[in-house]
């Protein structure tokens, strides 16, 4: 059995606010788990992939088009591809979510 922590998981973006570990990834699907400090944001971008975003800890303003929704732990955002998506922390913790991409992106691994 494998198991991974996600200190463990590969770090694809790290910046002043974010960090982005992939702690799975397969073709048919990849997680990714995002920490945002507080105030910190993703900003709105497009993804060629379905994704979902399943909110851990914290409280968070997810934008999904033109819609917004403040979200915390235990809420299950689904995002279609082609919409245009980002999320805030709103809330003086961090922000912690699992995303899940399917299937993974050509080209990342």
């Amino acid at each position: 059995m494998k198991a991974t922590r996600i200190e463990e998981g590969r770090v694809i973006k790290d910046d002043s606010s974010v960090i982005a570990r992939v702690v799975y990834s397969a073709p048919e699907a990849m997680i990714v788990h995002i920490d945002v400090a507080p105030g910190g944001f993703v900003k709105p971008h497009v993804t060629p992939i379905d994704m979902e975003y399943f909110v851990i800890e914290g409280k968070g303003l997810f934008q999904l088009g033109e819609e917004s929704l403040e979200a915390g732990p235990g809420t299950l955002i689904p995002n279609p591809r082609g919409v245009p998506h980002g999320m805030k922390n709103l809330g003086t913790g961090h922000l912690r979510v699992m995303a899940v991409k399917n299937p993974r992106p050509e080209g990342e691994r």
